[in-house]
């Protein structure tokens, strides 16, 4: 029987040989051959393939949409630009000269610009910018309008332009950033000011609009007239209706470059076939100190509290690490200054010790401080409840000053409460923050007036904010900061908890490098490509 079975399974083996060695094909395969996969092989289009929102207008000069302003810097030039740290560089103006005594500064135009029609760029394309404006501040339009209320009157030279202005204490270069439109592409200044949906941009930057659909992708293509260097590819932005379709679309390569804001960027991502890059954001959140309660209102105490809070612990916990620790309220690095990171470093021990100092111990040993009449310190920390980041900071605050004795009450609110009790001064501390326009004029957060928001009072301080928007270089500049910098972290009437960070995530089909600033997201854009991988062919046997 063992014979008749081994008989019988070399006969099976056999025959299947022989069937596999004389199939019909002309050419003979070898079965036991490794057939190599054929290598990938990938090509490059200069293309990037980007997101927008819907959008009601493309118009800068009434546009309030976040994605028109960061476009405009594509296809428009402006009078001036800011470089990383926030310092003022020429764009179009070849030269500028201020003249303090007659509260103006008269700015030479560079020659031979054109627009992306062929048509050449001159001063008074300049004044017909500013005066668009300027008019559409009263009708509460555009992101810029209230930049340049301080604008008395333009006039025009041949290529200079001068700009006469109401105070003297509002002359800043950063203000005159704005999109320079052309005056021949209107009728009059009140068209400038119509809501067009399919407004189509004409601009001296380094893109033109090749094609435009409201709702579905915006095409831009090399400004042939540009006068820098020219682009090498097209930016095609689809029109996608929130973020959520932009995460679905970035990983089959729908769209090769998105932007997040959301500090769960890493989270949202992660199991996506993307990078993810951060870049410095200009939102930043901080302590408010009411500055005319007791024992607030003692520069020494918010020194202590400073002191008491592991803001680093924070980032981590509240703000999931993405955001930066800043010496300031102030875009981390302004003017170049550098940041050296949190204002106070966090030591318990020694804050504890200067409150003994001044005054303060546990009299009764209940874990709270009293003071020499026996009031305890317990204070009201303010947040707005639907900020998740910040509810957590609160209860991370709560417990470091907790470690040092002091008794704090989370005051959870929704916003309108929120903003109603910063407004009354009904607090003691909040937890707030924002983003700052570019221009970075904080006189409304410091200057000695009503309506800042702490009560802050110092002349001295009002005397830099002035000096900081007159009419001065970039070095005078720097200097000045550098003193309210220094006065600032001394008084702190905002204590800083964390600069955030934003994101840029790409597809694996992205090719190029990315390198945005919170003001400009798209610079390097002009040699952003797609990288496919070409379809094998495949060859069969007859």
């Amino acid at each position: 029987m063992k014979y008749n079975y081994l008989y019988k399974l070399l006969s099976i083996i056999l025959i299947s040989l022989l069937v596999l060695s004389a199939g019909g094909c002309s050419k003979a395969t070898n079965f036991f051959d490794y057939q190599k996969e054929p290598e990938a092989i990938y090509k490059t289009a200069n293309k990037a393939y980007l997101s927008m929102g819907r959008v009601k207008t493309l118009n800068p000069v009434i546009s309030k949409d976040k994605d028109v302003y960061y476009i405009d810097k594509l296809i428009y030039n402006s009078l001036f630009k800011l470089d990383e740290s926030l310092l003022v560089q020429n764009d179009l103006a070849e030269s500028y000269k201020f003249n303090k005594d007659k509260r103006s500064v008269t700015i030479i135009i560079k020659k031979e610009i054109k627009w992306s029609n062929g048509e050449s760029l001159t001063a008074n394309d300049v004044k017909f910018s500013i005066d668009s404006y300027k008019k559409a501040f009263y009708s509460k339009s555009g992101i810029y309008s209230s930049q340049l209320n301080n604008i008395r009157s333009v006039s025009v030279n041949g290529d200079s332009v001068s700009i006469n202005y109401i105070n003297s204490d509002d002359m800043s270069l950063e203000n005159l950033i704005f999109p320079i439109i052309p005056k021949n592409e209107f009728k009059n200044i009140n068209e400038t000011l119509i809501q067009n949906e399919k407004f189509l941009p004409i601009g001296s930057g380094p893109y033109s609009v090749e094609s435009y659909n409201p709702y579905s992708e915006l095409v831009l293509k090399a400004n042939e007239f540009y006068s820098g260097s020219k682009p090498e590819n097209t930016l095609i932005f689809k029109v996608v209706p929130n973020d959520e379709e932009t995460i679905h679309l970035i990983e089959p390569n729908l769209i090769t470059i998105a932007y997040s804001e959301k500090i769960t960027r890493n989270v949202d991502f992660a199991n996506l076939n993307t990078n993810i890059t951060s870049y410095l954001s200009n939102e930043v959140d901080w302590l408010g100190f009411n500055m005319n309660k007791a024992p607030l209102s003692d520069k020494k105490i918010r020194q202590v509290i400073a002191m008491s809070i592991d803001t680093k612990s924070i980032l981590e916990s509240a703000y999931y690490g993405n955001g930066v620790l800043s010496d300031s309220i102030y875009y981390p690095g302004y003017l170049g200054v550098k940041n050296t990171g949190s204002i106070y470093k966090f030591d318990e021990a020694e804050a504890t010790l200067l409150l003994e100092k001044a005054g303060y111990n546990d009299l009764n040993n209940d874990g709270i401080l009293e003071n020499i009449n026996g009031n305890k310190f317990i204070i009201d920390l303010l947040i707005n409840n639907n900020d998740e980041s910040r509810i957590a900071a609160a209860n991370a605050i709560k417990k470091n000053l907790a470690e040092v004795k002091i008794e704090a009450n989370i005051v959870a609110v929704n916003f309108e409460n929120y903003n109603k009790s910063i407004l009354n001064g009904e607090f003691d501390i909040y937890i707030g923050g924002g983003k700052m326009a570019e221009n970075y004029d904080l006189k409304s957060l410091l200057k000695s007036y009503n309506g800042n928001p702490v009560g802050y009072k110092n002349p001295t301080v009002d005397k830099y904010l002035d000096q900081l928007k007159s009419g001065i270089n970039n070095e005078e500049k720097i200097q000045i900061y550098k003193k309210l910098k220094s006065l600032l972290s001394e008084e702190i009437p905002y204590y800083p908890l964390v600069y955030k960070t934003y994101g840029v995530i790409t597809s694996k089909a992205f090719n190029g490098k990315v390198i945005p600033i919170f003001n400009n997201i798209y610079i390097g854009a002009e040699k952003w490509s797609y990288k496919y991988e070409e379809p094998k062919i495949t060859s069969s046997n007859d």
